[in-house]
């Protein structure tokens, strides 16, 4: 029912009233949530995106980058030139298992992914 002269002081009190109530549930609240996980709606990332960020493969700018910096270190008696064989082979045997670590888990990400939409697609014709 529409009232064309409220009671303000005791509307900002009730409203007062709710703001301290909230403050003290939030915390009392928030330290418990620690303890919980809460179930996304929906996937928080492109799948897609996920090589870009994790991996160790250097964008095209950034090799020509690398590359200019490793000539110049190179003439300069330092670089990779100074790394033996081995330890080379070992550090990009290292890369590659990183990357491929990486792959699998962009894989399992977007099926993670794919089958909470379904899943969350199907309850939501169901209700």
């Amino acid at each position: 029912m529409w009232n064309p002269s409220p009671d303000w002081p005791r509307l900002v009190g009730h409203l007062n009233v709710g703001v301290l109530q909230l403050g003290s549930l939030a915390e009392e609240v928030d330290p418990m949530l620690t303890h919980f996980t809460f179930r996304p709606r929906q996937p928080t990332a492109n799948p897609a995106d996920l090589p870009f960020f994790l991996s160790t493969n250097p964008l095209a700018e950034m090799e020509a980058e690398e590359r200019q910096t490793v000539a110049a270190s190179s003439s300069c008696g330092g670089g990779e030139g100074n790394m033996s064989e081995p330890a080379l082979k070992a550090l990009e045997e290292k890369v590659d298992k990183y990357n491929s670590r990486v792959q699998s888990l962009e894989s399992f990400f977007e099926h993670q992914s794919t089958n909470m939409m379904k899943s969350l697609n199907s309850r939501s014709h169901t209700k």
